[in-house]
């Protein structure tokens, strides 16, 4: 009879797990540390315990990612990884499948993306590891709409739309001005930049046209009709675009 323990070579021992009758026992596979040995017993002798013998289950590494810095601004290259083994038998090995077979703990320069690490002890016991770099969900992106001025008056204006990045913006202004949106303009072309809370930046120019308002309609003070052709208020003459008349 095969018996088995994991508590020492000389205590806890009870019988082994599968068919442990036989004289080639196989213990299949295990996961932790344990002792094995074999009881023989006849009715006319007295018990018979082999030596114990232990085989011995290694850890598999534990890696993890501690110290991940993500892509910062959509589509860019900042992003780095390393990998830390917490369990196994130093010292290990690296090689990372995703980046040109690196085998240095430390990765760089990473876009946004899956990066795979194979660890491997001094016992040659291996682990895979995968880590997730991510990104901004979509690049900072700026449009805006813009109201003319007239006569070369300061009142037109901008309005500014952003999207995209990571939020809490900020603006400047090649006028000063620090706000999203800006108004009081005279004719001109102004340009901001857009920074992220990531420190992503964007440019963005806006035209405010001037438009100059129409000339005033002339007509002469005094114009004779005849009685008899019933004369109204659009008989009278003027020159000027789009006349409107009113009595």
């Amino acid at each position: 009879l095969w018996e088995s323990s994991t508590v020492s070579g000389t205590a806890g021992f009870s019988s082994a797990s599968g068919v442990n009758t036989i004289a080639n026992y196989n213990p299949g596979t295990g996961s932790v540390s344990t002792w094995y040995r074999r009881t023989v017993s006849s009715s006319s002798c007295p018990v018979s315990i082999s030596p114990a013998v232990l085989i011995t289950v290694n850890p598999l590494p534990v890696v993890s990612f501690p110290s991940t810095t993500h892509v910062s601004c959509y589509g860019g290259t900042n992003g780095a990884t390393a990998a830390t083994v917490t369990v196994g038998a130093s010292p290990y090995t690296y090689l990372w499948t995703d980046k040109t077979g690196s085998v240095t703990p430390g990765i760089s320069n990473l876009t946004a993306g899956n990066y795979s690490v194979t660890v491997t002890d001094s016992r040659s016991c291996s682990s895979v590891a995968t880590v997730t770099i991510s990104q901004p969900a979509a690049a900072l992106s700026l449009t805006s709409t813009s109201n003319a001025t007239c006569d070369n008056a300061s009142i037109g204006s901008i309005d500014l739309q952003v999207s995209g990045g990571t939020s809490g913006y900020s603006y400047s202004w090649d006028n000063g001005a620090i706000m999203e949106d800006i108004t009081g303009l005279a004719a001109g072309s102004y340009a901001v930049t857009v920074t992220d809370a990531n420190g992503c930046t964007a440019l963005h120019s806006a035209n405010i046209l001037n438009y100059s308002s129409p000339a005033a309609p002339s007509a002469s003070a005094t114009q004779q009709f005849c009685a008899s052709a019933s004369p109204t208020v659009s008989q009278l003459v003027a020159s000027g675009t789009t006349v409107q008349w009113y009595d």
